[in-house]
């Protein structure tokens, strides 16, 4: 129980903190992704001290909440289990997801359905070496601006800010008046 709390606190403990800028405006488009073999590094085990792998609950709940930091879609994220509890030795999943990918001046296909959107600036915190782990296998995955690599040392130093990147979101266009 004391394992699940503490391994909870510290899932909840990627912390996204967020600002957009506003003179950042662009055009987009909704582009699928595929994540695949996404891991967990192992984890301590608060009541040993002992390195242990991450449970399948655990992948799933903080590969969905670092997606969806980053800017994907939740409504078309799928995430794949089955490898997880396939193998005992190496748990891992697949996610299928969509971010937003800037048009630029790429030729627009007249059946994208374009997205008014905005850079938004994403510091995630938590366990440095997971966050080196999302800064290598996700972050290429999705567009964006700025991306800083936090290295370990700096990492831990900066009280676990591993991961700083502006990424494209959509930009809410205000409710129409009565």
């Amino acid at each position: 129980m004391r394992t699940s709390l503490l391994i909870l606190i510290a899932a909840a403990g990627l912390v996204g903190a967020a600002t957009a800028a506003a003179d950042s405006n662009e055009t987009a488009v909704w582009t699928q992704r595929k994540l695949l073999h996404f891991i967990h590094p192992p984890v301590i085990d608060s009541e040993t001290g002992e390195w242990k792998e991450a449970s399948c609950d655990q992948l799933y709940t903080t590969v969905n909440f670092v997606l969806r930091q980053l800017g994907a879609r939740s409504s078309d994220l799928v995430v794949d289990e089955r490898p997880c509890y396939a193998s005992a030795s190496l748990r891992s999943i697949d996610v299928t997801f969509s971010v937003l990918a800037p048009t630029g001046d790429r030729v627009i296909n007249p059946s994208w359905e374009l997205v008014p959107a905005h850079w938004k600036t994403v510091e995630l915190q938590g366990d440095c070496r997971f966050l080196q782990y999302v800064t290598q296998k996700v972050l290429p995955l999705i567009s964006t601006k700025d991306a800083k690599y936090i290295s370990m040392n700096d990492c831990n130093r900066l009280g676990g800010i591993g991961l700083y990147a502006k990424v494209l979101v959509p930009t809410q266009l205000p409710a129409a008046s009565p």
